[in-house]
């Protein structure tokens, strides 16, 4: 199964979240990578997200940084629960920095991409908080229920052949069996990539020691 997700995109998807909120974040991306692998295992990617059923990156009680010893993985579900016992609950609206409404946001999300620039200088915001939405990096909570969003410029995900692979990805090519070609196909990458990874010869500071 291919992974349609770029491990860096969340990363600073993450980090560029928390401080348009203006919380702090101290991970570094090879240790934000770690934490995640540490708590869901290294198909984690598979797992996190904000819809019912996956697991967030959560701070105890909603204060301080983002920071390894004030962070925690709990479900999504939990984490809106302790937003509201904690009356930090900011979702969507109710968030006073909110420019959008629901509404606006649904007709956002359902847009062709055609229709970016008008939506733009319709509601005043940036194409980068369009190509968000339509992620569901923000206001998923009011997405979630819509059919898939349509994107221009969709690739095949982080391992497709001309992406930079990470470190999850080179994990799994080095872990696959099967052939070269086999592996390279299913990873959309060159064989000589697959080689190189298998050998050590790349990525061999995250697939571990290699036999001589």
């Amino acid at each position: 199964m291919n992974v349609s997700i770029n491990i860096r995109e969340r990363y600073d998807q993450h980090k560029g979240n928390a401080r348009g909120r203006g919380i702090a974040f101290q991970f570094t991306f090879e240790d934000w990578v770690n934490w995640w692998e540490e708590h869901l295992g290294y198909r984690w990617f598979e797992k996190r997200g904000r819809n019912r059923g996956q697991y967030v990156m959560a701070r105890y009680k909603d204060r301080g940084a983002y920071v390894r010893g004030n962070v925690k993985c709990i479900l999504a579900e939990d984490n809106n629960q302790e937003k509201a016992s904690n009356g930090t609950s900011t979702k969507g609206m109710k968030n006073p920095a909110a420019k959008l409404t629901d509404e606006q946001v649904r007709k956002i999300y359902l847009s062709v991409p055609k229709d970016e620039v008008k939506i733009m200088h319709k509601y005043d915001i940036r194409r980068q908080h369009i190509n968000m939405i339509k992620k569901r990096a923000v206001w998923g909570h009011i997405t979630m229920e819509l059919p898939e969003a349509k994107r221009k410029g969709v690739s095949k995900g982080a391992n497709h052949w001309n992406a930079k692979l990470t470190p999850i990805l080179a994990r799994r090519i080095y872990l696959a069996k099967g052939s070269l070609k086999q592996i390279a196909q299913h990873f959309e990458v060159t064989k000589s990539r697959v080689q190189k990874i298998k050998n050590g010869s790349q990525w061999r500071s995250v697939t571990g020691p290699h036999k001589s």
